[in-house]
């Protein structure tokens, strides 16, 4: 049998029947090139910022359906303000500096790293400014009509993709929109079918974290249509 020697892989040989042997020899052969090959694809920076970010704006609905273990429960201390969104920046600990967002997610290491967290708050709405609109009966319509409210409030520069989605909507009156997932995958139809338009704007209080934003294009057959029958 073949000597072992530490940090090498070795071809398993086992005694016994040569058939049986050659399939053990096969299975842990492969399965010893399984372990030592680097994974096709791994996540960026930015991907794990997102999961992050992701991550933490679940923790107040796992606590509202009573999902969320004790032990987890101080870390609705770190959970975005309802209808209010928090942004992860993953950064060198010494300097501040943030890890280029395309670096593979293994750059981040905890001992010499640090996560910045930011929070952005829902936006004020004016007393007696609940937004009643009869709903069509279809989201997406509705959708593009309620944009368009907020698109024409003066107090708005620009139309915040989570706060119209998780905010905007509800206090439209839509019952659709009361639903865990319909929004967002109704705002994924009107994007993709090129109804709505997404930017990204500079955010004057947090620079660092510009602020993913939405507006209609009015140019698009459909969009006009919906409007124009108002």
């Amino acid at each position: 049998m073949t000597p072992w020697k530490e940090g090498v892989l070795r071809p398993l040989e086992l005694p016994g029947d040569p058939k049986r042997m050659s399939n053990a020899v096969a299975a842990a052969n492969a399965a010893n090139k399984f372990v030592t090959e680097k994974p096709v694809a791994e996540k960026t920076i930015a991907e794990l910022e997102a999961e992050l970010a992701t991550a933490l704006e679940a923790l107040r609905e796992l606590e509202a359906r009573a999902a969320l273990p004790a032990e987890l429960k101080p870390l609705l201390k770190l959970a975005p303000p309802a209808g209010g969104s928090v942004h992860v920046s993953l950064r060198h600990r010494e300097k501040g500096r943030q890890i280029r967002r395309s670096f593979l997610a293994n750059s981040f290491h905890s001992r010499s790293c640090g996560a910045w967290l930011v929070y952005e708050g829902p936006l004020e709405e004016k007393d007696g400014d609940e937004k009643e609109i009869e709903s069509s009966g279809r989201p997406l319509e509705d959708l593009v009509r309620a944009l368009a409210l907020a698109e024409a409030e003066p107090h708005l520069s620009f139309v915040s993709i989570k706060w119209f989605r998780d905010t905007y909507l509800p206090k439209c009156g839509f019952a659709w929109a009361l639903d865990s997932d319909l929004p967002r995958r109704t705002l994924m139809e009107a994007t993709t079918k090129g109804m709505v338009i997404t930017a990204k704007v500079a955010n004057p209080k947090t620079p660092a974290f510009p602020v993913a934003t939405i507006k209609l294009n009015r140019s698009h057959g459909e969009v006009d249509r919906i409007l124009g029958s108002r």
